[in-house]
C-alpha cells in the first residue's frame, strides 16, 4: 500500500536523526476541519516530533426540502497519532500517521406534504413509519500532510502552527426504515428495493470522496 510505504519512510527518516533538542515537549489547542482539539507533542531527535491529539465537534441542523422535514446531526470525533519530520531543521514539516475516526452523521426524515419520493417512486407518508440514514467511516484512517510549526524540543514559550493534509476515510452509509402497520407486504418489499437502489447510488458517489481534507490552526506552549 502506497500510504503505508510513505509513512514508514517518514518514520525511519525522523528516527535516524540524533537527539539534540532541549525542551521536554509542548501542548496546544487547535481548530479546523476536524473540529476543535487539544494535543501534546514530544521531540524524537533533533528534527522530529511525535504528536497525540483528540478533536471533536457536534453540529445539528433542521431543514425542509421537497415537502420533507430533515433532522440532521453530525459528530466529529477523532484521535490522532502523528509523526512530524522537519527535513530542513526549520518550521516546515512533513507529517504522517493515523487517526481513530469515530465521526458519524445521522439524518431523520419526516414528510410534511403527505408523501415520500424514493428512487423516483412516490409513497404515502403512512407507508413508512420511520426513515433514517447513517453515515460513518472506517475506524483507522491513515493521514498524510505538510505543515508549519517549530520542533517540539525548541525554545520554550508560545508558538503557532498550521497543518494541511488528507485523511483517508472510506465513507459508509446505511439506511433504516420501517413500513407502516397497514402497508401490504408487496408495497413494503418495493419500498425496500427502492431504498437499496438509493443506497447503491449514494455509495457509488461516496467512493469519490475517500480523501477528507484536513486543515488546522494551532496555538501552543513549549515547556
Amino acid at each position: 500500500m502506497r500510504v503505508a510505504r510513505i509513512l514508514t519512510t517518514i518514520a525511519f527518516a525522523a528516527l535516524a536523526v540524533p537527539a539534540t533538542a532541549t525542551a521536554a515537549g509542548s501542548v496546544s489547542a487547535s481548530v479546523g476541519t476536524l473540529g476543535v482539539g487539544i494535543q501534546g507533542a514530544m521531540p524524537l531527535g533533533a528534527n522530529a516530533n511525535l504528536r497525540l491529539g483528540a478533536n471533536f465537534l457536534s453540529v445539528s441542523r433542521r431543514y425542509t426540502e421537497t415537502s420533507v422535514d430533515y433532522d440532521g446531526n453530525l459528530k466529529l470525533r477523532t484521535v490522532g497519532l502523528l509523526l512530524d519530520y522537519h527535513p530542513f531543521g526549520g518550521g516546515f514539516r512533513f507529517t504522517g500517521g493515523a487517526y481513530w475516526n469515530g465521526t458519524k452523521a445521522t439524518l431523520h426524515a419526516q414528510p410534511t406534504g403527505g408523501t415520500y419520493t424514493i428512487n423516483g417512486n412516490t409513497y404515502a407518508a403512512s407507508d413508512i413509519a420511520n426513515a433514517e440514514g447513517r453515515l460513518d467511516f472506517r475506524r483507522i484512517a491513515p493521514y498524510l500532510g505538510v505543515g508549519w510549526g517549530r520542533h517540539a524540543g525548541g525554545q520554550g514559550g508560545l508558538y503557532v502552527a498550521a497543518d494541511l493534509g488528507v485523511m483517508f476515510v472510506d465513507p459508509r452509509i446505511a439506511y433504516d426504515f420501517t413500513c407502516g402497520s397497514a402497508v401490504p407486504a408487496a408495497t413494503c418489499n418495493q419500498i425496500r428495493a427502492d431504498v437499496d437502489a438509493e443506497k447503491a447510488r449514494i455509495d457509488s458517489d461516496l467512493g469519490k470522496f475517500n480523501a477528507y481534507p484536513v486543515a488546522t490552526f494551532s496555538l501552543g506552549y513549549r515547556f
